[in-house]
């Protein structure tokens, strides 16, 4: 994981003074740097990260365990920043998602549902699809909160892979909303 929760190894060689400052400095540069997200990558660079992006992932994971009330403060632009740098995490989504989708689920949305909608676009050619399949096994709010595009993008494609189908369907099935469940069925 690129996410951390404390500092505190370093504290006996800093000492708290420098320590807390690094944290500081590790929270001022998420706010600063854009990661890049795999869409916007070269097909052979997707499994690359970058070692500015691993700080500020650093950064926003300190700031989330000392700040419990990070997430509501942040405008549009930072909120959509935080959900580009959740999607950098390995084996998952870091722990402070859950608090970003309740602050900003419109900006959580955008940006998860541009990188699955750049996945499908190249259906023909991938044999995984990331962002999915780690959608499929996070919470309840990220189902809930996704099940509605994701059904909006089911029912405009009669071509999607067994790869896709699968997580797929396991986050429909979890965050789907009574009101939709018919509309799946017709499918």
């Amino acid at each position: 994981r690129y996410s951390i929760e404390s500092l505190s190894p370093l504290e006996p060689i800093l000492g708290p003074a420098l320590t807390a400052a690094f944290r500081e400095g590790l929270a001022a540069h998420w706010r600063q740097w854009r990661p890049t997200p795999d869409s916007e990558k070269e097909p052979a660079k997707r499994n690359q990260v970058g070692s500015l992006d691993c700080m500020g992932l650093a950064g926003l994971s300190l700031e989330s365990q000392f700040n419990p009330r990070w997430a509501n403060g942040l405008d549009s632009g930072l909120a959509q920043r935080a959900a580009t740098y959740a999607l950098i995490e390995i084996d998952g989504f870091p722990a402070w998602l859950p608090d970003l989708v309740s602050a900003a689920p419109g900006a959580v949305e955008s940006v998860f549902m541009a990188e699955v909608r750049a996945e499908l676009a190249e259906r023909s050619t991938r044999t995984r699809f990331e962002v999915l399949e780690h959608v499929s096994r996070a919470g309840p709010e990220l189902h809930s909160l996704l099940a509605d595009p994701l059904v909006a993008e089911l029912t405009q494609h009669s071509d999607l892979p067994l790869a896709v189908l699968r997580p797929l369907l396991e986050i429909l099935g979890r965050g789907v909303r009574p009101e939709h469940t018919s509309a799946l069925t017709q499918l």
